[in-house]
């Protein structure tokens, strides 16, 4: 982890990205000018019907920065309240949950997954998959680590074009689809449980030797599995008592209350023609899915998530309570990749979160930040070595168009650049 960078270095971070923080400080002014500036015009602009933000750092009360509205025709203004879909980070709390079983001692982080479902001993690797479904044996065996660093030789079904990701969907293996139970249609092959869907992906070849090599995939879904099991609890019931309860995250979960729907936001997804409406309100977050998705399947607010990212800055407390010990939330959030693997953009990754090495451009945060992303533009942040947290919200897909993980982070360090020396 880098020492704690000052002010200096915060200028100096601040012009390389172009943000010159050459404003006076006024008192009773904003904190966050550059930020409140940067959300406004996201919806000015159109690009998002609203864009939230949570932010502290230091010791510093959080802040709640807000622009927009729910969607383009709902006058209700977001606030922290605002109950979004996270997608992807519903990843680190289903990890924090598995670190939680861990210190348990209940799993261990190289743990085989066969332990817990027999079916997983004999794994098979894909020989060619961009062609056929061909295997041989797998050299090692999935572990936890595996599941919780993408590294376990698993795939996503709707993201890549592979004959494994083909298997998946012909399967049924979709969590995040959202079928309610006991609702299931004719023609839907989704599986009907978590351990349904381990005992069909215990067919399906993986993509890689375990541990060789990053690739994003349904590692956390099949986390939840674990959970589930080894638990003796449902997972969301898990999820609640070890985590959501104890934190307060009580708008963080699976289903969104029909009370709750005033302030659910719509999501919308970005075409050639513009932004058209994906999912309404309540939409798929209106009853319990059969398929519990640990990897995207979970809604939440900025106020919720921002108390999870206390959480694991105060390494396991926030006030005083206290979910997990220094020690598991420091595993946690560092780089628990096998040697040599690295992630996509050459960096770590801890347990359901990416984690900074130094070197990369930065664009997600400070060397030693951990943090992760959702399909709606979503973004999360600890920033352990400048004690910064960040949360980002709005609701518009796929993340991979959105503007925020490159400026968001700038209009940050200029901010700070700008305040006073103490």
């Amino acid at each position: 982890m880098s020492a704690i960078i000052g002010r200096r270095e915060f200028i100096a971070s601040a012009f390389a990205l172009g943000l010159t923080p050459g404003f006076a400080w006024a008192k009773g002014s904003t904190k966050w000018p550059r930020v409140q500036a940067l959300l406004d015009g996201y919806v000015t602009s159109k690009q998002f019907a609203f864009a939230s933000a949570a932010l502290t750092a230091g010791s510093d009360p959080i802040d709640y920065l807000n622009a927009g509205t729910l969607a383009f025709d709902r006058p209700t203004p977001a606030d922290e309240n605002t109950l979004c879909r996270i997608h992807s980070m519903s990843k680190p709390l289903t990890a924090a949950a598995a670190m939680i079983l861990i210190e348990d001692g209940k799993l261990s982080l190289d743990q085989p997954v066969a332990d817990v479902f027999p079916s997983w001993k004999a794994m098979k690797v894909a020989t060619n998959p961009t062609v056929n479904l061909d295997s041989r044996p797998a050299r090692g065996v999935v572990t936890m680590r595996h599941l919780l660093t993408h590294s376990a030789g698993l795939t996503y079904g709707f993201l890549y074009k592979d004959k494994v990701a083909a298997a998946y969907d012909a399967h049924g293996i979709s969590p995040g689809l959202n079928i309610p139970v006991g609702k299931a249609k004719p023609g839907d092959l989704q599986a009907h449980s978590l351990g349904e869907m381990m005992e069909r992906l215990a067919d399906i070849p993986l993509m890689f030797d375990p541990g060789t090599q990053w690739h994003y995939s349904i590692g956390l879904d099949v986390m939840g599995a674990v959970i589930e099991k080894v638990s003796g609890q449902g997972f969301d019931a898990f999820l609640k008592q070890r985590l959501f309860d104890p934190l307060d995250m009580a708008s963080t979960g699976f289903v969104v209350a029909a009370k709750d729907n005033p302030r659910f936001a719509t999501l919308y997804q970005l075409t050639d023609k513009g932004q058209t409406v994906f999912d309404t309100v309540p939409g798929s977050f209106a009853e319990k899915p059969q398929l519990l998705s640990g990897g995207g399947g979970i809604a939440s607010s900025a106020r919720d998530y921002m108390r999870f990212g206390q959480m694991l800055m105060g390494r396991g407390q926030l006030g005083s309570v206290r979910v997990m010990k220094e020690t598991t939330a420091a595993v946690m959030m560092s780089n628990l990749l096998e040697n040599g693997v690295r992630d996509r953009e050459g960096n770590g990754y801890g347990a359901g979160g990416r984690f900074i090495l130094p070197g990369p451009t930065g664009r997600y945060g400070a060397p030693g930040s951990y943090g992760w992303g959702g399909h709606a533009s979503t973004l999360f942040t600890v920033d352990q070595a400048r004690r910064q947290i960040m949360v980002f919200m709005t609701q518009r897909m796929p993340s991979d168009k959105s503007p925020a993980p490159r400026e968001l982070p700038a209009a940050i360090a200029a901010d700070l650049a700008a305040r006073p020396v103490a």
